[in-house]
């Protein structure tokens, strides 16, 4: 399971820059699309399906 830090607050419309861990690279997106990883470190997907479509983003 993919894990992610947000390292920006988020704007009016609800997004956020996030880091994924496992390349270090970043992406804008809804803070909705997360939750608190179980282990407390960190982000994850709220869903498969918000997993799915992060993987689809355009990561830099």
């Amino acid at each position: 399971m993919e894990k992610y830090d947000q390292i920006t607050s988020p704007d009016d419309k609800g997004k956020a820059e996030f880091i994924r861990r496992s390349d270090n690279k970043s992406a804008r997106v809804k803070i909705t699309w997360f939750k608190a990883s179980p282990d407390g470190d960190g982000m994850v997907a709220v869903s498969r399906v918000k997993a799915i479509r992060l993987s689809g983003l355009h990561w830099a």
